[in-house]
């Protein structure tokens, strides 16, 4: 069996990533050695980096969002009088 560093594993991060996750999800487990190394085998699939292009539907859906909040802002921008700063014919402005 392969050790942690020879599958490049660091334990000590690997180790507080399993403290903190048995902690805020109240784990209790039958046996913490084989739970811990179980965290372990499966570190390496949980590590990899993310695939160039990616995204997943809450990245999906957030993108679309922030493009609707453009799409209205600009709408709005639009809408609006603008100032030209003309002289006008009267007092007021108008």
């Amino acid at each position: 069996m392969q050790t942690a560093s020879e599958r490049g594993i660091d334990l000590a991060t690997e180790t507080e990533k399993f403290k903190a996750y048995a902690d805020s999800h109240a784990k209790r487990y039958a046996n913490w050695d084989q739970a811990f190394n179980n965290w372990l085998l499966n570190a390496s699939n949980f590590n990899k980096p993310q695939q160039q292009g990616y995204r997943n539907k809450a990245q999906e859906r957030y993108e679309q969002n922030m493009q609707r909040a453009r799409n209205a802002q600009i709408t709005r921008q639009a809408q609006q009088p603008q100032l030209t700063g003309r002289k006008t014919d009267n007092d007021f402005g108008f």
